[in-house]
């Protein structure tokens, strides 16, 4: 038996032993996080001496091998186009040329896919090429850097911050984040980092519950907690809790030579509102 013979005989018995319970071969399994692209295949697929593209397009299959999902064009880079090979064969006189493409999807929810990739094409000795690749992804939520320090109830006055950055999302320009309360937008930002000291403390707020939500491309993050391993949403709903009696602490002391006008800030009882009122310190 010749060599490159002996060769194809072992890369096709490798092949038929990769064999998943939906009936077929798995040419190669990434492992990836959800929201975040995924070349498929990881190394472009390159077809050699092509003379005619007829069609390469791909679709997403779940776990049982059903179809959920037809990739479009934008998901797709192939080099050259498709117009491009018919015009380059035309000057080549009917040589092949070689041509490269992959898709890249991206998996909102965890769980096993896989993608099929479906090939027709027409080499130089006018046949077609006609054959189907699938690829195992094995999609995972990203594990947060650290634990986030969000408590369900502030007081007025705090100061409170906190990060919901994972491990597996680097590009800081691509988290974002939303605050709201029940009706309308708060505030939004760009980031990771949430600062809470203005909502805190703004009176407008206090008695309200918060929802404080956090995104990464625009889309609401999931992510695995790190101390017990649960999948969590970026999705927080805080208080802002009235003061009473006992909750002040800091006042400032007058001196001797403090004198005049000052105002401070007072709270009406069993109202939600503040108001800053003026008054006169007299010392004797």
């Amino acid at each position: 038996m010749t060599k490159p013979l002996l060769k194809a005989t072992i890369f096709i018995f490798l092949l038929t032993n990769v064999v998943f319970s939906q009936g077929f071969k798995v040419d190669d399994t990434l492992n990836v996080v959800t929201l975040q692209k995924v070349r498929v295949p990881d190394i472009p697929l390159v077809l050699s001496a092509i003379t005619k593209v007829n069609s390469l397009s791909a679709e997403i299959l779940n776990s049982a091998g059903s179809s959920i999902l037809k990739l479009t064009e934008k998901q797709q880079f192939q080099k050259p186009a498709s117009a491009e090979v018919a015009a380059k064969v035309a000057q080549q006189q009917g040589r092949g040329v070689t041509v490269q493409t992959y898709f890249e999807p991206m998996f909102e929810e965890p769980g096993v896919y896989y993608l099929k990739l479906a090939i027709n094409v027409t080499g130089e000795a006018g046949k077609a090429l006609v054959a189907d690749k699938y690829y195992m992804i094995n999609v995972n939520l990203p594990t947060l850097a650290a634990p986030v320090a969000v408590r369900n109830n502030y007081f007025f006055g705090e100061s409170p911050a906190f990060s919901f950055a994972v491990r597996e999302f680097t590009d800081q320009d691509k988290y974002s984040y939303k605050i709201s309360d029940g009706v309308s937008t708060i505030k939004d930002g760009a980031g990771s980092f949430v600062n809470l000291t203005d909502l805190c403390n703004d009176p407008q707020n206090v008695g309200k519950v918060i929802k404080i939500e956090g995104f990464y491309n625009n889309e609401l993050m999931s992510y695995t907690d790190p101390q017990t391993g649960n999948p969590v949403k970026a999705s927080w709903d805080i208080a802002i809790q009235k003061p009473g009696l006992g909750d002040f602490s800091g006042w400032a002391t007058l001196s001797e030579k403090d004198s005049g006008e000052r105002s401070c800030l007072v709270y009406k009882c069993g109202e939600s509102s503040f108001a800053s009122i003026p008054f006169l310190v007299i010392l004797e």
